[in-house]
């Protein structure tokens, strides 16, 4: 028995003859084909793969056994899930007998219909070689044996920050001006609330990103309209938020608008 972690995968190709009458494909008409020897290696359930020529809605209909071992009873699969793939659908399920060992597996599908249960031709054998307990990494000429992993080091936490950088304080502003500040790669969005000289809330606008430097520094842009405001003294805000929803924000700056 060979050494090493299966991921067990059982390719089968079901061809559908499709039944008139009934309009959905008759298991007993589906011819299944399957490569006759396959030896992988799993984990600690052993999962079959395999494919079938039907959209999922009908692979998901039908029923499914293995025959183990040249068995003359087949042991109906449990948990089946198909879905969707490029020849039709792709379905697994747990592997019944999950001990270690070498076995030869074909596969059926079933259909009720009416009180009749149709079961399709069986598939070529598959030999399978179950190592349910994975060796130990680095044995020297351990056949399946994986590396030693080597630990990702955690990433240092990039702290958020927000610096404005134009206008200037004390700026005059007319028509669209720019406002532009930079934040630290840790931030995902970011705004400019605009207020009055009294303070009191007037707007806030969502920030483009305009560029991310190779530091990781993202630089942002607000168009603002000051058409839309007053001739008088503002006060410009920016802030930034991170994936977690925690903000930073800069020190305000006064401005001026004029139109």
């Amino acid at each position: 028995m060979r050494q090493g972690i299966l991921a067990l995968a059982v390719g089968i190709v079901l061809g559908c003859a499709w039944n008139v009458a009934a309009k959905t494909p008759a298991p007993d008409a589906l011819e299944m084909r399957m490569p006759t020897a396959w030896v992988t290696y799993v984990q600690a359930v052993p999962t079959l793969n395999w494919t079938i020529a039907a959209v999922p809605a009908t692979a998901n209909s039908y029923s499914y056994k293995a025959y183990i071992n040249s068995a003359t009873t087949g042991v109906v699969l449990v948990g089946v899930t198909c879905v969707a793939a490029q020849s039709g659908s792709t379905c697994s399920a747990p592997f019944p007998n999950p001990a270690d060992g070498t076995y030869t597996v074909q596969l059926t599908a079933l259909k009720t219909v009416g009180a009749t249960v149709k079961e399709s031709p069986k598939s070529a054998s598959a030999a399978l070689d179950i190592v349910t307990t994975p060796p130990t990494p680095g044995i020297p000429g351990c056949t399946g044996c994986a590396p030693v992993p080597t630990p990702t080091p955690t990433p240092t936490p990039v702290p958020l920050t927000v610096t404005l950088l134009t206008p200037a304080a004390d700026a005059t502003l007319s028509g669209v001006a720019n406002v532009t500040f930079e934040t630290s790669g840790s931030a995902v969005r970011s705004e400019a609330t605009i207020y009055d000289a009294t303070d009191t809330f007037i707007c806030t606008c969502q920030a483009a990103l305009m560029s991310t430097e190779p530091s990781g520094a993202k630089q942002w842009r607000v168009q603002l309209d000051t058409v839309k405001g007053s001739n008088a003294a503002h006060v410009v805000q920016v802030i930034a938020y991170d994936a977690a929803g925690a903000s930073v924000q800069a020190p305000r700056r006064r401005v001026t608008f004029l139109n």
